[in-house]
């Protein structure tokens, strides 16, 4: 399969620092070279922009994704299939408005909502209003820059999150995303938790883009980032969601965000990503060839 490997090597807007110093860990890690030897062709390609932090984090952001957006769109057209590796969540904005074919719906791995808006938000933690700035709701300049939004809350399926800001989880309800908790998800079981909502955004939608932050891992067993809470998905739990979503949907492009590698001594959050993006590329490369 013809691979586009997107690094976007930022965090807060600022280049390779925290949770900007994952993507780049993973290329060292072997990442291009092991799906190479498993017969895929690997493009690697970095995000470089002339970020301006000092105009602020928004500016910062509303350039990375558009230049994101161009890459997306242009490896789609070469009929490679795009895997982000980011920093951020709010990439999901560039990856979104390079995928052009539409309509095309959200699966949204995540420990938290990523739903506040600057009205709502405790910490005014941008990445943690990503989910809401792709379906509209706040930062509408960005947006506008970026292109290609929003995208309809009906058509998001939210999955793994426990730790919501007060009212997250009341708005996420209110514009129509479907919510699978992490408490769900083991308390009646995969199939049970998740197929409904699998099943209605299927009416709606043919093609996905799959977003997978790391800290929707259990930090027992892998800690992503300094952000990562406790209760969270098993790295084998993870992997079914992901099938499961494979089976049900044509994955248009994917992403894994928010690996800080400061937190990861053990490099047990390494490793699952590893095997994360192998699940993702043989999940993809097997449904082309159905």
């Amino acid at each position: 399969m013809e691979l586009g490997l997107i690094l976007v090597p930022y965090h807060l807007g600022m280049e390779r620092t925290g949770m900007g110093l994952g993507p780049e860990r993973f290329l060292e890690a072997g990442i291009h070279r092991q799906l190479g030897s498993r017969g895929h062709s690997v493009h690697v390609e970095t995000i470089q922009c002339q970020t301006n932090t000092r105009q602020g984090e928004i500016v910062a952001v509303a350039e990375i994704n558009a230049a994101l957006a161009e890459h997306v769109r242009g490896a789609l057209e070469q009929g490679c299939f795009p895997l982000i590796l980011a920093g951020n969540c709010n990439t999901c904005l560039g990856t979104l408005a390079g995928i052009e074919a539409r309509p095309v719906g959200v699966i949204w791995l995540d420990a938290h909502g990523d739903f506040n808006t600057p009205e709502t938000s405790v910490s005014g933690f941008l990445d943690g209003m990503s989910l809401a700035m792709a379906t509209g709701l706040c930062h509408w300049t960005v947006c506008t820059r970026i292109g290609g939004l929003p995208i309809r809350g009906s058509h998001v399926v939210h999955i793994g999150g426990r730790d919501f800001d007060d009212g997250e989880e009341e708005r996420l309800a209110r514009h129509q995303i479907r919510v699978v908790s992490a408490s769900q998800l083991k308390q009646v079981g995969l199939a049970t938790a998740l197929r409904p909502a699998l099943a209605a955004l299927r009416t709606q939608v043919r093609r996905v883009y799959l977003h997978v932050d790391l800290d929707v891992l259990d930090p027992a067993e892998a800690r992503a980032n300094e952000y990562a809470a406790p209760n969270g998905l098993s790295l084998s739990a993870l992997e079914d969601v992901i099938r499961m979503v494979g089976e049900e949907f044509i994955i248009s492009a994917a992403a894994l965000t928010a690996y800080n590698p400061a937190c990861d001594e053990e490099g047990r959050a390494l490793g699952a990503g590893l095997r994360l993006i192998h699940l993702i590329v043989d999940t993809v490369a097997q449904r082309a060839r159905e």
